[in-house]
């Protein structure tokens, strides 16, 4: 999953849409509906478990 999300952050556009995501469920939504468009599948509970920094 992880090297999915690198690949699409590789595309500067949505790399900067996700800086500029005022809350991470924003963030999320930004990456699910990329990832959609790939075709790639995350399940709705791994992936903000994979995005949280502590």
């Amino acid at each position: 999953m992880l090297n999915q999300i690198q690949a699409l952050l590789i595309n500067t556009k949505l790399h900067q849409q996700i800086k500029k995501a005022n809350s991470l469920a924003n963030a999320i939504s930004l990456i699910k509906t990329a990832s959609d468009k790939k075709g790639y599948q995350f399940s709705n509970e791994p992936l903000p478990n994979s995005l949280k920094i502590n």
